[in-house]
């Protein structure tokens, strides 16, 4: 079949482009074996880093740059949920074949082929507890809006700020002690996620 011809050569140039970059990297003293010095993530952290096996089906006009648009796709998951990775997806890297992947699949008389892939991805996933900075971006009588990392919304409830009394001519949350107003960095625990 010509098209899925042209997908298994397409896919092994991929492949063998794949091959010749690690090469270079092992080569220059920053590839694969370097990977294993990475320091781990705190426990606490709010951030993983997930190994991702996964399928994409693509059109034949997409042959002509496959990794090009396979990390199309990926980008467009970026900062959006995603249940199967319990969090928000902030970025790719190491995109390649999976093991043993040469050429893609067709299946049946389904046009599109089926590229297996493997990467890494850094995940925003924090856990109930887990201590978290936020900057005050919204005050009102009930809660306090916060933006976590610069990108992430989070709020307290007016339950959980006490000894803090909303103040509303000063537009802030305070006691004797403490003032709590937009632009404020606090650190907060988090109790739960929707």
């Amino acid at each position: 079949h010509p098209v899925a011809s042209h997908a298994r050569r397409r896919v092994a140039s991929l492949h063998n482009a794949t091959k010749a970059a690690m090469a270079k990297k092992r080569a220059a003293g920053d590839g694969h074996d370097s990977t294993k010095k990475r320091k781990k993530a705190k426990k606490d952290s709010p951030f993983r880093d997930v190994a991702v096996r996964g399928t994409f089906a693509l059109l034949p006009h997409c042959l002509d740059d496959v990794k090009g648009h396979i990390l199309r796709r990926l980008h467009a998951l970026l900062m959006r949920h995603s249940s199967a990775l319990s969090g928000v997806p902030l970025a790719v890297r190491d995109v390649k074949l999976a093991p043993g992947q040469t050429l893609g699949r067709v299946q049946g008389t389904d046009p599109r082929i089926r590229v297996a892939v493997r990467l890494r991805c850094t995940v925003f996933a924090p856990q109930t507890d887990c201590v978290l900075p936020g900057r005050v971006n919204a005050i009102a009588p009930n809660y306090v809006g916060l933006l976590v990392h610069g990108y992430f919304n989070a709020s307290i409830a007016a339950s959980d700020l006490r000894p803090l009394n909303f103040d509303s001519g000063g537009a802030c949350w305070r006691n004797n002690e403490q003032k709590v107003e937009v632009g404020t960095l606090i650190r907060f625990r988090l109790t739960k996620t929707h």
